[in-house]
């Protein structure tokens, strides 16, 4: 339990003392009543409760004007509210006052801190004191020539015209409304109004302003990140659960990691880590759409709800977060660091899907492009990997790097999800891991090996998917290093396999593979031009390459790029 410095000095308890007695037992049995009607009602359908509760402290009673509302928790066995309460043990006085005796007690009224007045049926003032200056800006005698009307916005007015009515009718009301100022701020202030006659109606006003800041800054913060201004982990989870409806399918849910954070904290400071952060939501939130719910939902971490978007609509909100993220780095960066975000999606299709697992899917995917952002501590296990293989053989390196620029081409031409375009490239960037394993000799012998070195090299596969399947950042492209060296007749290896069994981004490789290894030197071979190579491969496709990819890869457009690659 929470307690502010006026709460501890009403309940009698020291400031700096730890609240170790049961709520209960720190206030009137009423408030919990109200507290447990509240918690019993349903989450989106909770009340706040208004009224005036009583405190004995300093030796007597105090009344104070309270209101009592929900705060919703990420958990269903969580529930959390709020209280807050204003002295108004004056004007209590005051109202039990002008019970006993209104004459009696008339020059306090006219003295009070609250504003006391009397209206007519049509609002106008008809009686006034001292506070009520104080209160609207304006003198008691310039009020005596207005109506309650004049110093009421026209939409609060209206929005109330049924309250006035039951003042009429029932002979009393409380109502919190908006009043606008002299200075012409808008503002709020509570009124409690009883029927003196006919047409005259006692009211007591006091500006609950500062109040009703402090509530709706207590609901902000509930709901909100401190840092970023983002919607925080909280809410993140209460959209999610909201929008996991029929209506709003698909369902597109983001993950994303800000790569370097703690490379920026402990090289430049936190204040410079906090700046990558509030840079790299701002970026994502300006990328994302009106409807979407954009909330940082840890340290470093994001979450996106995409109501009604499908995968190419996901994939290109994705690319403009990305290229937004290089945008910022190119025009006000300070050089230090760059703003890498590495982003994963997953969709929910249908109304039996887990949006929970759907999540998770989100979440995989982002850490499987964490392999590939130069930024990120994930991409160690990549460069690690990348120097070994350039160690063994310096080729290998250059011709990883081709293979990917070409597989970024092809990936984006066959329309491929943004998690197979990420796997491509890390097929295309490891697909040669196992030679690590395969003799220095064989490697870079220049000219044709005998049947005994073939045998050895052709084991890189079967090495290469044993490193890999021990590397759980690796399993996913593991099956496709195994077969990239598969042909479409059968006749590859090591497995021998034919056609659709082969995994489709291996498919993918062996064409793009076959292209660069045709058209740059090799330690066996001398590179032939591009078009020598483009015919070879069209030559090829039934055989030794997928015909249907062979098709699209060498379109014009994509035979173009093939050409300047």
């Amino acid at each position: 339990m929470e307690l502010s410095a006026a709460a501890r000095r009403i309940l009698g308890l020291p400031p700096d003392d730890r609240v170790k007695q049961e709520a209960t037992r720190l206030a009137p049995p009423e408030i919990f009543k109200k507290v447990l009607y509240v918690l019993s009602q349903p989450k989106y359908a909770a009340p706040s409760l208004e009224s005036i509760d009583v405190f004995e402290y300093d030796g007597g009673k105090r009344y104070f004007e309270s209101r009592l509302f929900p705060i919703h928790a990420p958990s269903q066995d969580e529930k959390l509210f709020g209280y807050l309460a204003i002295d108004v043990t004056e004007r209590i006085e005051i109202e039990h006052a002008l019970k006993a005796s209104e004459e009696k007690y008339s020059n306090y009224i006219k003295n009070a801190p609250y504003a006391v007045f009397i209206i007519d049926e049509q609002g106008r003032f008809l009686e006034a004191n001292h506070a009520i200056t104080t209160i609207t800006g304006y003198a008691v005698e310039a009020l005596l020539h207005m109506s309650f009307k004049d110093i009421t916005p026209p939409a609060a007015f209206s929005d109330n015209a049924h309250r006035w009515k039951e003042l009429h009718n029932a002979g009393h009301l409380n109502i919190e409304i908006n009043y606008v100022h002299k200075s012409g701020l808008t503002r709020w202030w509570i009124i409690d109004a009883v029927k003196l006659s006919t047409k005259r109606y006692l009211c007591f006003a006091s500006d609950t302003t500062n109040k009703k800041q402090a509530e709706t800054e207590l609901l902000h913060l509930s709901y909100h990140d401190y840092l970023t201004g983002l919607f925080n982990r909280r809410f993140f989870e209460m959209e999610l659960k909201r929008f996991d409806i029929p209506r709003c399918l698909p369902l597109s849910v983001f993950f994303g990691d800000i790569n370097g954070v703690k490379f920026v904290n402990d090289t430049f400071g936190h204040a410079e880590g906090d700046r990558l952060i509030i840079d790299c939501a701002k970026t994502i939130n300006d990328c994302c759409r009106v409807g979407d719910t954009v909330a940082r939902v840890g340290g470093d971490e994001f979450g996106i709800i995409m109501p009604k978007t499908d995968s190419e609509t996901a994939l290109d909100i994705l690319t403009k977060i990305r290229d937004a993220l290089s945008a910022l780095d190119s025009k006000a960066n300070n050089g230090k660091y760059a703003h890498s975000v590495s982003l994963g999606f997953g969709i929910k299709r249908s109304e039996d899907e887990d949006v929970l697992q759907i999540l998770h899917i989100a979440e995989g995917y982002m850490y499987q492009r964490k392999l590939l952002e130069h930024n990120s501590s994930h991409s160690a296990i990549i460069a690690s990997i990348k120097a070994a293989m350039i160690e063994k053989d310096h080729d290998t390196g250059k011709h990883a790097e081709r293979l990917v620029e070409l597989s970024k081409v092809i990936a984006k031409a066959l329309k491929l999800s943004q998690a197979d375009q990420d796997r491509l490239e890390l097929l295309a960037t490891l697909h040669d891991i196992g030679k690590v394993g395969i003799s220095d000799y064989i490697l870079t012998k220049p000219g044709k090996l005998s049947i005994e070195e073939w045998a050895e090299m052709k084991r890189h596969p079967e090495i290469g998917y044993r490193i890999a399947i021990s590397t759980p950042e690796l399993i996913p492209v593991a099956e496709s290093i195994l077969c990239h060296h598969e042909r479409w007749d059968g006749g590859g290896y090591p497995q021998g396999l034919m056609g659709e069994k082969i995994p489709l981004l291996a498919r993918i490789l062996a064409i793009v593979d076959a292209y660069d290894a045709m058209t740059h030197d090799r330690p066996y071979q001398k590179a032939i031009p591009s078009a020598e190579a483009i015919a070879e491969i069209t030559l090829k496709a039934g055989t030794q390459f997928d015909p249907q990819l062979v098709r699209i890869i060498l379109d014009q457009k994509l035979t173009t790029a093939l050409k300047a690659k």
